[in-house]
């Protein structure tokens, strides 16, 4: 059994060169909730596009008084690690969904990352101390 296509498989890593405090910093609280929505970058992950469609109907337009969704969706080979790393950096999403491939490295996880278009790894670090 592969428990990631059974239920699911999640990994958080710790990235202390990461600077949360700077996303942090920039992030702006509108009328909007912006979210971004990375889909199968690899072009090789069974379910993911159902996945993405899933997010983008569960955080669709909001009729009336509620706040509105507004998203950035990037498939397959528009997923490049450049649009992913500038988007991730911009500060300008509340919320970010994955549907793709990660690498992780138990022994240096600052080096991990997600697998962008290409099979590129776009890191929490570009390089272990």
């Amino acid at each position: 059994m592969v428990p990631a296509l059974a239920g699911g498989l999640t990994r958080r890593f710790r990235a202390e060169k990461l600077s949360v405090a700077k996303w942090l910093e920039e992030r702006r609280f509108g009328e909007v909730f912006d979210l971004l929505l990375v889909v199968n970058p690899t072009q090789d992950l069974a379910g993911a596009e159902a996945e993405g469609a899933r997010i983008a109907r569960l955080f669709g337009d909001r009729p009336g008084g509620e706040r509105s969704v507004r998203i950035e969706r990037m498939n397959g080979a528009r997923a490049t690690h450049a649009r992913v790393r500038d988007a991730l950096g911009s500060g300008a999403f509340d919320a970010v969904h994955y549907a793709g491939h990660a690498y992780f490295d138990a022994a240096n996880p600052g080096t991990s990352g997600i697998l962008c278009a290409g099979r590129e790894c776009s890191r929490a670090r570009t390089s272990p101390d």
